[in-house]
Parts: structure tokens; sequence; C-alpha cells
């Protein structure tokens, strides 16, 4: 569990190309410490970090801007003061029918769920680096085709069926955000109006995540390397798509009056759909506002827009 931890330490974290388009202030938010594991005898420490006295553990008497830690004690998930987000971790060694996602919840309770374009990205990244995966050495004295006792099928294809089959298995709404109804007749809508050709604006969408994945055999030896790549380009995509849109409207080309509090920057579906985000979930629509106000200090609103359909008035975002 250390290992995640460090992991999620440097996922997370942003680089200096990155921090630079960041708003003033924003120096402790690119790197997410990690605390490694904390235990009940630590609880006046994290309460410390979050509330520190007499200068606590930071100059300013300022409180810690986070931080990342396992453990095994359950009581902490209890003391919702103490964090914002837990992820409660699942058996490892579980029996495959008994075996279920991380849940990820926040301090009051509220669960995060994937939305539809966070399970597409998951399926693609998942299939490339089966493809990618340092292949089992053979034994040099091995013969199998003439071994009557050798499986039908290796380990390796083994190991790839059951990939697979994790791959189609149907995500439920316990960790995925449900198909809304308007996402479908938008689909509907876009099918029938291009007499069943491929929607562009979803293939546009494909094709950024494809982008973002790289190219996997440059890290084949390295898994880890190729997925530290993976995310931080992701994050980069984020933090460079809405400055561009702060730079833009600095310009005076992004403004609109008309829509929202005149000191908020307004983004539409297409801004959205440019940071990677999903423009059809409510969730991301509140994260990109947080975002934006934690990173850039700037208020966002984000515009909706609507397609007609035989009468019917279909809400896109």
């Amino acid at each position: 569990m250390r290992a995640t931890v460090y992991n999620l330490s440097v996922l997370s974290s942003i680089s200096t190309r990155d921090a630079d388009a960041l708003g003033p202030g924003t120096e402790d938010l690119v790197r997410l410490p990690s605390l490694f594991s904390v235990g009940v005898h630590d609880i006046p420490y994290l309460e410390n970090l979050r509330n520190p006295k007499h200068g606590g553990h930071t100059p300013g008497n300022e409180a810690s801007e986070g931080w990342v830690a396992c453990t095994t004690d359950e009581i902490i998930s209890t003391k919702t003061q103490l964090y914002d987000i837990v992820v409660e971790l699942p058996p490892t060694d579980a029996p495959q029918q008994n075996r279920r996602w991380p849940r990820i919840r926040t301090s009051d309770g509220s669960v995060i769920k994937a939305s539809q374009r966070d399970v597409a990205r998951y399926k693609l990244l998942h299939r490339e680096l089966l493809r990618h995966r340092p292949q089992t050495p053979r034994a040099a004295d091995a013969d199998e085709d003439s071994d009557d006792a050798a499986p039908l099928l290796s380990r390796d294809q083994v190991d790839t069926k059951r990939a697979d089959d994790d791959l189609n298995q149907v995500y439920d709404d316990s960790v995925v955000e449900p198909t809304t109804w308007s996402r479908l007749a938008y689909s509907g809508f876009m099918w029938w109006a291009s007499a069943g050709e491929q929607d562009a604006y979803t293939t546009a969408e494909r094709e950024t995540d494809r982008e973002l994945v790289g190219d996997v055999a440059e890290h084949s030896q390295s898994v880890e390397t190729a997925m530290i790549a993976y995310f931080h380009r992701q994050t980069s995509l984020l933090i460079q798509t809405l400055s561009e849109v702060i730079e833009r409207e600095r310009e005076g080309e992004g403004t609109d009056d008309d829509y929202g509090d005149g000191d908020a920057l307004v983004i539409d579906r297409d801004d959205l759909s440019r940071m990677g985000l999903d423009t059809w979930s409510e969730a991301d629509r509140a994260f990109v506002q947080e975002f934006g106000s934690l990173y850039f200090g700037r208020a966002i609103a984000v515009k909706g827009s609507e397609v007609d359909c035989c009468g019917l008035r279909v809400p896109i975002l």
C-alpha cells in the first residue's frame, strides 16, 4: 500500500512547465505530499496538519495544502474533518465472483464516480498496456509442440483472455455515472441526421484520448513510466487548455456578457471536451469550476446549448 501512496503522489504532481501557467499562490499545490502510512496514533498529527498551531509544520501559520496516505484503521475514515477524499480498496485476494471496484467518496459521504469518457479511456489504456507488456520468456529446453501434457492455451493467452473479459464487463451505477437521457437523445439524433455515420464530435474526442495514451511501446520495459507519462499528459491538457481560454478572454475573444456573472470566465462544451472532460457529466462540470477557482483564482461559468430534434429541445451539457 505504501507503493500505491507514492504512486498517487507522483501521478498527481504538476510539471514545472504547467505550473508556470497557474495563478499566483499555487506553489504548494503542484505536488501532493506523501505521509505513506498513518494510524490512530497519528490523528493528533493529522489534526495539526489541518489546523496548525504556533507555526505548526508550515511557515506563516497556514494550514496544509493536502496529503496522501494509506491506513488500515477504519476509525480514521470516521474523522471526516481530517480528509477530503477517501478511497476504499477492496481485498485483492477475493474470489473472482466477489471482486469489486474501489469506492471513492468525499468526506461528506458523496460517492465519486467515473464518467462515461473515463471508462472509455480506461479501456483504451488497459488494452494498450496489454498489447505492449513484456512477454514471459520461454524455457530454452521446453518443447511445447511435442509435450502432450502442455495446456491448450499458454499462460499469456489465458491472462489476455481474462483481461478482455474485464474490459467487456458492464460497469454498474455504483462506479460509473449512468448515461443520461439527454445524451441518448442527442446520440440518436446525430445518428439519424448523419444517416448512421460516426459522430464527428465523438470521433474527435476519441482521437484526443488516443493521443494521450501515446506510444506505449516506447516504455515497454517500464509500465510505471508509461503510466506516469499518461497522467501527466492528461493533467497538462487540462491546465494548458484552461490557460488558453483565460488568455483568449483577456484578449477580448471569449467574453459573453449575456451569460452568467460578468466576472466569471465562460466556457462552453467545446472547451470542456478539449480539456479531456466529459461534456455530459455534471461532476466534470463542477470539477472544472472548482479547479479554476483553486488553481487560477477564477470563477467559471459553464455555458450550455441545445439542439432541436423533431420539436424536442435536447440540452447539451
